[in-house]
């Protein structure tokens, strides 16, 4: 379920769905400001919300509040900072994850991974979507001498990077 802006719904037994746009270096913080928003993808996921939310209300689905997967969105954050802000939406024809950006002084930064690099290992796991990057930053802990992989076009590096502390969720 993890821990955003929908948890405190679920928690309280209020059916919710969460959208994003995506995050990028300044999300979630005060320098987040209106000319970081991507209007075009707010377009097209207020085009899919509105088609998913009419075919909802057309569907005999019925919320269960007694659901639990034992994911309540415990604490915020995953258990390690890598520094890749992933772009979200990629093409599913993509193998791994697109850094839209790398964070300042971040392990990513430090070894080389460049915006529009795409991350394909972290330790021992293959990162092939976004779920596989969140498993790998809750698998991994800061301070984790790990060794990472990612693709620069058809070249593939990798480099041992240390983990950092979660600063912010999705890094």
């Amino acid at each position: 379920l993890g821990s955003s802006d929908h948890a405190s719904f679920i928690k309280s037994s209020i059916p919710s769905l969460f959208f994003t746009t995506g995050a990028h270096e300044d999300y979630h913080r005060s320098t987040d400001t209106e000319d970081k928003i991507d209007y075009t993808a707010m377009k097209s996921l207020t085009n899919y919300s509105q088609q998913l939310i009419s075919k909802l209300d057309s569907s005999n689905i019925e919320f269960d509040p007694s659901y639990s997967n034992g994911d309540q969105g415990g604490s915020r954050g995953y258990g390690a900072h890598l520094g890749c802000v992933p772009k979200f939406g990629q093409s599913e024809d993509i193998v791994g994850v697109v850094c839209s950006g790398v964070s300042k002084a971040s392990p990513a930064q430090n070894a080389g991974v460049l915006a529009q690099d795409i991350i394909v290992q972290i330790g021992e796991i293959e990162i092939k979507t976004i779920y596989d990057l969140a498993f790998a930053l809750k698998f991994y802990r800061a301070g984790d001498e790990i060794e990472l992989g990612w693709k620069r076009g058809d070249q593939l590096f990798k480099q041992m990077i240390t983990l950092a502390k979660s600063r912010r969720h999705l890094h």
